[in-house]
């Protein structure tokens, strides 16, 4: 589904079209699946640590059956702002998100791994 004349652009490309199919999944209100196991031989493709903090708080909200509506009243702010933080369209700071993330009872971790 993806093409480019170096593994470097394949793996670019790869990456941009995981992005949109999560913003798909969650524009569509559909769970995320777990991601799987890399094989030898495969490479791993990754989102932006932005969109990834929003497709966590997005599945925490899923999994813990929470709307917009109700983190909301949690945190005391608009439910648009909510919205905005699982927009996978937006790049909302990784600040507001933690908080989000923090009164759903979670913790953002940030890991460094080396490129391949």
């Amino acid at each position: 589904m993806t093409d480019g004349e170096t593994v470097s652009e394949v793996l670019t490309e790869a990456a941009d079209l995981l992005e949109s199919i999560l913003a798909t999944l969650v524009d569509d209100g559909l769970d995320i699946p777990d991601p799987t196991k890399v094989e030898p031989g495969e490479h791993l493709v990754s989102p932006s640590a932005v969109t990834a903090a929003q497709v966590a708080l997005y599945t925490a909200m899923r999994r813990e059956n929470v709307s917009a509506e109700d983190l909301a009243k949690r945190l005391a702010i608009p439910v648009s702002d909510i919205c905005g933080l699982t927009d996978l369209s937006s790049y909302p700071p990784l600040e507001k998100i933690e908080r989000a993330l923090a009164a759903l009872g979670h913790r953002l971790t940030v890991a460094l791994e080396a490129a391949e």
